[in-house]
């Protein structure tokens, strides 16, 4: 026998001996599916017109109009449809940041099960989210009524990087909760 067939042997005993625990491969797993699901949700959005993705956003515009009426009215200086446009395009918008902030936060986790080094875990995690971001733009490109915008991907970007920011107080959120759980 050589050596790499011994080495081969060993593994395979280990592995043996040594089954992956069945719960830690599922909690390994999940923040992959989260991922999954968010790049799904964003290709079936992003392969609606734009006409068809107005008539999900307009509606939250209009509520969210209605809720706030009464200081656009002590403001009044533009008609309530103009109002409702740019409250659309703001929800749309702020949807980049937020779904770009999810899908960064279980990118991050799905990493640091592949990997225990902290740093390649967040650097790969960065070009594997700027890689999804393109790729939405680059789908939206052949999308009816649609345009790949460069914008829209820095908007994604800046969710990334909420998410990156807001690692240090999940930290500090889970070492408080391990101390009062004493």
């Amino acid at each position: 026998m050589d050596e790499n067939n011994l080495l081969e042997e060993d593994r395979q005993n280990i592995v043996k001996q040594n089954p992956p625990d069945r719960k830690r491969v599922i909690i390994r797993s999940l923040p992959w599916v989260c991922v999954a699901l968010i790049i799904l949700v964003m290709f079936v959005s992003s392969s609606k017109s734009r006409d068809d993705s107005h008539q999900y956003s307009m509606p939250v515009a209009s509520a969210v109009y209605n809720m706030i009426q009464p200081a656009i009215n002590v403001m009044r200086r533009r008609s309530d449809l103009a109002i409702i446009a740019s409250l659309n395009l703001f929800i749309r918008k702020a949807a980049h940041v937020l779904l770009f902030y999810a899908l960064t936060l279980f990118v991050i986790l799905g990493m640091r099960g592949v990997t225990r080094r902290k740093k390649l875990a967040y650097i790969s995690s960065f070009f594997i989210v700027l890689l999804i971001a393109c790729l939405d733009e680059f789908h939206q490109f052949f999308s009816d009524g649609r345009n790949a915008d460069p914008y829209d991907v820095g908007l994604d970007m800046l969710g990334a990087a909420f998410a990156y920011i807001s690692i240090p107080f999940f930290n500090l959120a889970g070492k408080i909760g391990t101390m009062l759980s004493k």
